[in-house]
């Protein structure tokens, strides 16, 4: 429900704020902004965590789907 991707944001943005040199975190919040619709701010966090291991193929693949 809404209610629970809010709360799932929240939790994983928290999650980002304590550790924003850490791509996990940012890859968890990049896909609850892709189940939300907001592409542009997954993209976002795609795009750091891009920046944090530009090796990652997950990370490759999620910003490959939505540019």
């Amino acid at each position: 429900s809404g209610g629970d991707l809010k709360h799932a944001r929240d939790l994983a943005q928290s999650a980002v704020d304590l550790m924003p040199r850490s791509k996990k975190p940012r890859v968890i919040l990049a896909r609850i902004y892709i189940g939300a619709g907001m592409q542009k701010s997954a993209l976002s966090e795609l795009r750091e965590a891009a920046k944090l291991d530009p090796s990652d193929q997950i990370v490759k693949t999620l910003l490959r789907d939505l540019e």
